[in-house]
């Protein structure tokens, strides 16, 4: 399997099925790139940076969470390629993309889809970064923000089912262990979410719940069946 053409296509396939939304502001886009002949790497990021919002405070701690996020995988990647083996035929890659799903003046949605290859390695790696920040509170949301109640029990359902449902579309026999397991009510399960306009958009990453040749999964999951667990006051009250 090509897994950096089937990374890329994961990428088209949530870009176009993003939504855009008016505010007054704009997201503009920057790169990292690079090229290292010691360590035989090529690095190469996109992410956005935010220009024109009206509480210029709020402009920079959102513009700062993002660099941030994405230096630090920057960083990680060159770290580990100091102590890797260059092997000459084959090349190290470190791709970042990023997906914006969401934005208004209240609340940005941003997810980062990257590939990693580590030269002489089996195959590569996808990973997944998601990026959610409340303008109004100039702040990080977590997922715990958007909820109350026992609002993982409710999510969790949701997911395996659907999990499920997906399976069930390829295998006659699935094996629905992994998915119990990686789709359970645990917070730690749920790292990587978007808000949309409609719905709830959870991300497992390989071998989260399902093997590595299957790929990542994604779910997503209406509001309206969330309603008795969004939090009245949180983020996600802003949106409607």
């Amino acid at each position: 399997m090509n897994m950096k053409k089937y990374y890329i296509t994961f990428i088209l396939f949530t870009f176009f099925t993003a939504n855009s939304f008016a505010s007054n502001y704009k997201l503009v886009q920057k790169e990292i790139k690079e090229t290292n002949k010691e360590f035989n790497y090529t690095i190469s990021v996109v992410y956005h940076q935010m220009e024109g919002y009206k509480d210029y405070s709020v402009q920079e701690g959102f513009n700062k969470y993002i660099y941030d996020m994405v230096n630090k995988s920057v960083k990680d990647f060159k770290r580990d390629m100091k102590g890797w083996p260059a092997i000459d035929t084959f090349q190290s890659e470190f791709d970042v993309a990023d997906t914006i799903f969401f934005q208004n003046d209240n609340v940005i949605s941003i997810r980062f889809d990257g590939y990693e290859y580590y030269s002489g390695s089996a195959h590569p790696t996808t990973f997944f970064i998601s990026a959610n920040y409340n303008l109004t509170e100039n702040e990080q949301i977590q997922f715990s923000d958007l909820f109350t109640g026992n609002y993982l029990k409710t999510i969790s359902e949701y997911c395996v089912q659907d999990l499920i449902r997906q399976k069930n579309e390829y295998t006659d026999n699935p094996d629905i262990s992994w998915i119990k397991s990686g789709a359970g009510p645990k917070l730690d399960n749920y790292e990587v979410f978007n808000i949309l306009d409609s719905s709830l958009l959870v991300t497992f990453a390989v071998y989260q719940v399902a093997s590595y040749a299957e790929g990542p999964k994604e779910v997503n999951i209406p509001y309206i069946q969330l309603d008795k667990v969004i939090d009245n006051d949180g983020p996600l009250s802003r949106i409607f």
